[in-house]
């Protein structure tokens, strides 16, 4: 599988002069608040089998221990599912394709930044015309940034990029082989012992 490298900033030093990381910080929930309960997909379809047996949607809410609300909604639409939270900016093929982009200059050498990534959003959200209200000057944050490399982390990657040159970057395989190939080590070994 091909990885795109994203180089990052380690760290910075504030204007007191004490070195802070940039990561972002985590989120806790505020004690005394209610948490969703979370359903395993495994009860929905019992329960919506059962419900097309002819099971009435209060008794199947209470075989299965989901709320009859919940129970009615995910009958009544089995491909809507509500997500905690916002939506994403982009939607899921917008990112699938940035993701296979940022992939291809990889591959070519080129890693982009975190900072070239949050600018690509803005100049593809400018072009198309959106503003984004949880953006300023539609230029995407640190948040976002985090969240969007954590939803792809199977194929995008953090790494301190190093620049080598070009004709380092462009041996092969193929190269390799041929240069150990001449070297054939064990003739070397053989002439050796006759000086």
């Amino acid at each position: 599988m091909i990885y795109a490298y994203i180089s990052i900033k380690l760290c910075f030093i504030g204007l007191d002069g004490v070195i802070r990381d940039t990561m972002p910080s985590t989120y806790k929930t505020k004690p005394g608040v209610k948490s969703r309960l979370k359903h395993s997909e495994v009860d929905f379809v019992k329960a919506t089998a059962a419900i097309m047996n002819g099971m009435t949607y209060r008794k199947a809410a209470e075989k299965f221990k989901i709320p009859r609300s919940v129970v009615c909604r995910h009958f009544k639409s089995p491909t809507t599912r509500n997500s905690d939270g916002w939506p994403t900016v982009l939607d899921n093929d917008i990112e699938a394709l940035l993701v296979q982009k940022l992939i291809l200059c990889g591959s070519w050498g080129y890693p982009l930044t975190v900072l070239d990534l949050k600018l690509v959003v803005k100049g593809y959200l400018d072009r198309r015309g959106e503003v984004e209200p949880r953006f300023k000057e539609n230029l995407p944050g640190d948040e976002w940034t985090r969240s969007f490399l954590k939803r792809h982390h199977g194929s995008l990657s953090q790494r301190i990029c190093q620049n080598i040159k070009r004709n380092r970057a462009a041996v092969s395989h193929a190269t390799i082989n041929a240069f150990f190939d001449e070297l054939n080590l064990p003739s070397t070994a053989s002439r050796l012992r006759t000086l």
